[in-house]
């Protein structure tokens, strides 16, 4: 019975996020900050300090917030996402701040890009693309020695006030949340060591929320 409601929850959350992401781009901001009580976007931009390449991509870019973010601060940025919808949002809302971006619709498993090509890459929140070994072999491919992945896994709501705690058991019961561990972390590195990359990672303390930060370099031969 467990096994067969957990099953139903993932297919209606998985339909449920694919309409977010295509059809309702439009409705995608509202539903993030609302989720994360306006965390959001401070979740996404706790990778700057991690950004200094001269040439960063961001795959499965969204609406776009750390692409025009990264791109006012000065930055060589290119995008990437499947979702033609959120290739739109993003460049309305870059628009909104004077800048122009370039991103490119497509698909992780195949960057169409040349090897030795960018310095970092970042992604923030993806979905399970980032642990295809595809995707791992693209990215790999196209970083220069050296250069590293930037990714932003998974964040938990800490605050203590019954909103906080409100909001982080909905992040648990549907399963958006992973419980913070020793096996979930090295979880994480044993799947980027797997693909040939030096890993590290952080978790950063955002007074009422907890980011996971992983950077996984990629060694010279």
């Amino acid at each position: 019975m467990v096994t067969l409601l957990s099953k139903l929850r993932y297919i209606i959350l998985s339909k449920f996020f694919s309409l977010l992401y295509h059809q309702f781009a439009f409705g995608y901001d509202f539903v993030s900050n609302f989720v994360s009580l306006g965390l959001w976007k401070s979740w996404i931009y706790s990778v700057e300090s991690y950004i200094s390449g001269a040439k960063i991509l961001e795959i499965g870019h969204g609406p776009g917030h750390l692409l025009c973010y990264l791109r006012n601060k000065g930055f060589w940025v290119t995008g990437l996402d499947e979702s033609w919808q959120m290739i739109q949002q993003a460049k309305n809302n870059c628009d909104k701040i004077g800048q122009r971006i370039n991103s490119v619709n497509g698909n992780a498993n195949f960057l169409p890009f040349q090897g030795n090509s960018f310095d970092q890459v970042v992604t923030t929140f993806p979905s399970n693309f980032i642990i295809d070994p595809l995707t791992l072999s693209e990215i790999h491919r196209i970083l220069i020695p050296d250069g590293s992945l930037v990714i932003v896994p998974a964040a938990w709501i800490t605050g203590k006030l019954w909103v906080h705690r409100l909001m982080a058991w909905l992040f648990k019961i549907t399963e958006q949340s992973p419980v913070s561990s020793e096996e979930f972390t090295q979880n994480w590195v044993d799947i980027f060591k797997e693909s040939g990359f030096f890993v590290s990672y952080e978790s950063k303390n955002l007074e009422t929320s907890l980011v996971f930060i992983i950077i996984a370099k990629k060694l010279r031969q």
